[in-house]
């Protein structure tokens, strides 16, 4: 593809002429070079290039890596880097905006050259897939039987309007994570789920069957047929599409069940609309009180007896719990009534936030958190700052070692990343591995460790915002591992 536009971001003259020189001698087209990313940011309203090549220590306020980030939000474009460092933190910190590459300087030409050809020919691709894929989602929500894509593994991509009605799930709750652990399907006559998908991946033939059932909204059982179609291109399976017919059975109270359904997902709303302004509304008279409990404290300690104080003690304690649990309780709420806003998020920024935060909470505490650099992602930065602020809270408060010892990493799966904090705290039976991501749920009595019991909840309801879960892994006595999964939601 040597007509593309390569744009040059250098700020070292001589390299940069250098690059513009090799470019043109194969015959790609040369936007720049430009000695600092806000001028060439600027270049991108009026300029479309096919790929940057990007120098990470640049003039100007914002380095190479910044850049990246600000011009993916602009465009679609394969960014290389260009650099001659190689250090782990720089590294990572490329790694984390999904470069097709990176060089050390000094590279050789030819070398350049196979790397542009290739990244050229790798995003085209890849851009022509997204497109195929935008296509095929628009036709697959005209169609009017219930139908549910999946790419290659079985993880769901699209769900139309008449497999939302047909399943109870709405595309939102359900796209990004496997089809077996979303919708389950039964043999007729039998009462265990198989998985769907795991035939049709294995042999990759159109798969078709008359005698199943499927649970709408995994409680009501609906009889229905299914036809699974393989979807190829270059001779590659890239996805499944699902079509879903239910079969007439008679059941006049179907529709009663959808219809009572969708009231109970009313009053869902309803209820948490509910939690909110009454968390809100009580904040104001639960002031007024404890002002006027602590006044009381502060004019009448030792006064009257030593029974009044301890009584007024009491009070003022009960009022501080109390606060506590509004606040916990708000935040919940808010979690259920306010959607979340998607910005780009570094999440070793995030981390830093949260251990500020703990200092000052736990002033006489001795920990550590170890932790390297990790992702700028596409999240709720208020969420994500709340839920790493809960699980370092924890971590450190349900814990008995003179000094707790806190590691966070994470992976990068196909575009799922999972993060991992696991701590050296007093730990947990598996029996409780669920429990305690409920609402007003305690392990231990509030004079052993103070707490509300939602703050677990609000995790698990800050992972489902962002499409994703939590889970724990824990020994007692040994400590525990939380594990927080989610997309990359750019």
């Amino acid at each position: 593809m040597n007509n593309a536009t390569i744009m040059v971001i250098e700020d070292e003259s001589i390299i940069a002429r250098d690059i513009e020189s090799i470019l043109k001698n194969y015959g790609y087209n040369v936007a720049g070079p430009y000695s600092k990313a806000e001028d060439a940011i600027l270049a991108l309203n009026h300029v479309q290039p096919d790929l940057i090549l990007m120098d990470i220590v640049l003039k100007g306020d914002i380095d190479g890596i910044e850049a990246a980030i600000i011009i993916k939000e602009k465009i679609s474009v394969p960014i290389i880097y260009l650099t001659a460092y190689a250090d782990d933190i720089t590294i990572g910190r490329i790694k984390n905006t999904d470069p097709y590459g990176y060089f050390l300087k000094p590279f050789e030409e030819k070398e350049l050259h196979s790397w542009i050809e290739t990244t050229l020919y790798k995003f085209n691709k890849e851009e022509k897939l997204k497109k195929n894929e935008k296509w095929l989602k628009s036709v697959i929500r005209s169609f009017d039987k219930a139908v549910i894509t999946v790419n290659e593994a079985g993880v769901i991509k699209t769900v139309n309007n008449n497999a939302e009605k047909l399943t109870g799930f709405k595309e939102d709750e359900i796209s990004g994570k496997h089809f077996d652990n979303s919708i389950k399907i039964f043999k007729e006559n039998k009462n265990t789920g198989e998985y769907l998908s795991e035939g049709i991946i294995k042999t990759g033939v159109p798969v078709t069957d008359n005698n199943r059932s499927l649970l709408f909204r995994n409680k009501i059982k609906i009889p229905i047929s299914y036809v699974i179609s393989p979807v190829v291109q270059d001779e590659c399976t890239i996805g499944y599409i699902i079509t879903i017919t239910e079969k007439d059975s008679g059941n006049t109270d179907k529709e009663l069940i959808r219809e009572l359904n969708e009231k109970l997902e009313i009053s869902k709303k309803e209820i948490k609309q509910l939690a909110y302004v009454a968390s809100h509304d009580l904040q104001e008279p639960l002031r007024m009180i404890a002002s006027y409990v602590q006044l009381l404290q502060k004019r009448y300690k030792g006064k009257i007896d030593d029974g009044a104080d301890e009584f007024i003690s009491f009070a003022v304690e009960g009022v501080n719990r109390m606060k506590t649990l509004l606040n916990d309780l708000l935040v919940y709420s808010r979690l259920n009534t306010v959607p979340a806003v998607f910005e780009i998020t570094d999440f070793s920024v995030i981390v830093k936030q949260a251990i500020k935060s703990i200092q000052n909470e736990f002033p006489g505490k001795h920990f550590v958190v170890n932790y390297s650099a990790l992702p700028t992602l596409k999240a709720d930065s208020s969420q994500m700052r709340q839920l790493f602020h809960n699980l370092l809270s924890n971590a450190v408060k349900f814990n008995d070692k003179d000094k707790a010892a806190i590691d966070i990493s994470y992976k990068n799966e196909n575009g799922s990343y999972e993060f991992k904090i696991s701590d050296n705290g007093i730990g947990m039976d598996s029996e409780y591995y669920t429990r305690i991501f409920e609402v007003f749920q305690r392990l231990h009595h509030y004079n052993e460790y103070p707490g509300t019991g939602i703050g677990l909840a609000i995790c698990k309801k800050i992972a489902e915002n962002h499409n994703g879960s939590i889970r724990v892994e824990s020994i007692p006595n040994k400590g525990s591992i939380f594990y927080i999964k989610f997309s990359n939601n750019g």
